[in-house]
């Protein structure tokens, strides 16, 4: 791991809580894009193709937060944006 902190604050607990900190986020993150958008599914593999996807599929899934839906609970993968109202976008159905 390569960091900014000194010997004195990079002490091995405080890596470790650092890295578990960014694995939750990455987990999440890999979650939402794998039901949202089946993400591990996907035929495209060439090229820059998965590079240029990646950010897409983050764009999509914040505007979904902004726009107030939730990722939901691993059993409704099928639907995996649930609204505040109870509604589901239509392009998710």
């Amino acid at each position: 791991m390569i960091t900014e902190l000194i010997s004195r604050q990079a002490s091995p607990e405080r890596i470790a809580k650092i890295l578990r900190a960014h694995s939750v986020i990455e987990n999440g993150l890999h979650f939402v894009r794998d039901t949202a958008f089946r993400e591990d599914a996907s035929k495209i593999r060439a090229g820059r193709g998965p590079e240029n996807m990646a950010p897409l599929r983050s764009f999509a899934i914040n505007q979904l937060r902004i726009g107030g839906h939730t990722t939901s609970p691993p059993d409704s993968a099928r639907q995996p944006f649930a609204h505040t109202s109870g509604h589901w976008p239509s392009s998710l159905n």
